[in-house]
């Protein structure tokens, strides 16, 4: 006696929750990233091909003051 075949959209779908739950258990990180190895930077500058529409001579330059992010509380 042969087992009844199992319809083709169950068995996509089950094949798809399949992967989705070991892509999840191994992808995904058990405990957030922390970067405590590192210090805290004294000034962070928005780099990249915006900056000159945002008022630097040019793009790509971290000593433009026009860039510069300020500290927020919270």
């Amino acid at each position: 006696m042969t087992p009844p075949a199992v319809k083709p959209r169950i068995r996509t779908a089950l094949v798809g929750l399949t992967l989705a739950a070991v892509a999840a258990t191994t992808l995904l990180p058990s405990q957030p990233a922390a970067a405590d190895h590192t210090p805290t930077p004294a000034t962070v500058t928005l780099v990249g091909s915006l900056q000159s529409e945002l008022g630097c001579p040019g793009d790509w330059q971290t000593n433009c003051n026009e860039t510069k992010l300020e500290p927020v509380a919270g």
